[in-house]
């Protein structure tokens, strides 16, 4: 339930507030209106550039499920009420990409880099003599895998991690080789996690006070 309670904030900072700083850079061409003594032409925009969105959950079944729920509610009634150019926002619907469960892989976590531009990735995770270790399907998601990637030219700018350990073993302590070689192998200018453990509402507010730092462009 505390979930939903927060559902209302949560689209205004941590999608309608970052929409409307990309919009201003996104390469759109939009058509003015035309006015005469009789007609009103409106002309829909011409799009340069469609937003992506990467929702990611590795157990379906686990708590940390509800954060990736929670979020993609957010873009999905962002849709439904801003997200329609025939409408009076004339704003372009942002496109969501979702791996659940066996669709969860490294593979698929590196095609939301190339494509997509954030991802967030609600799963398990802990802290080993290694580092962090987030669970995906294929294998943990860790130092040692991104190891192994060729560069990735991609347009994801932000990666979330609502994970726990996914960027230290907690006390204050952060592990940046990961933060360090995501940014390394991509395009990637922010990662966010968490440094020990979390629960749903930890997650859920630490979106909310992140805010506009989350833009899309």
């Amino acid at each position: 339930m505390l979930l939903w309670e927060y559902k209302s904030k949560l689209m205004v900072v941590y999608v309608i507030l970052p929409l409307m700083v990309v919009s201003s850079a996104l390469p759109t061409i939009i058509h003015p209106y035309y006015h005469d003594n009789t007609q009103s032409l409106r002309r829909i925009p011409t799009l340069g550039y469609a937003a992506m969105v990467g929702l990611m959950s590795s157990d379906s079944k686990s708590e940390s499920h509800y954060v990736h729920e929670a979020v993609k509610e957010v873009f999905e009634k962002y849709n439904e009420y801003y997200g329609n150019y025939y409408g009076p926002s004339y704003n372009w619907p942002i496109g969501i990409s979702c791996a659940t469960d066996g669709a969860a892989t490294l593979g698929i976590f590196k095609d939301f880099l190339k494509y997509t531009d954030r991802v967030h990735i609600a799963a398990h995770g802990r802290y080993s003599t290694r580092g962090p270790q987030i669970t995906l399907h294929d294998g943990p998601l860790n130092t040692q895998a991104i190891d192994k990637w060729n560069k990735i030219d991609g347009k994801c700018l932000l990666v979330f991690f609502s994970v726990c350990h996914s960027l230290g073993k907690g006390d204050g302590d952060i592990y940046y080789p990961l933060v360090d070689k995501i940014k390394y192998k991509s395009n990637v200018r922010i990662v966010i996690g968490y440094s020990g453990e979390v629960d749903v509402i930890g997650a859920t507010f630490l979106q909310y006070t992140f805010g506009g730092n989350t833009s899309l462009g």
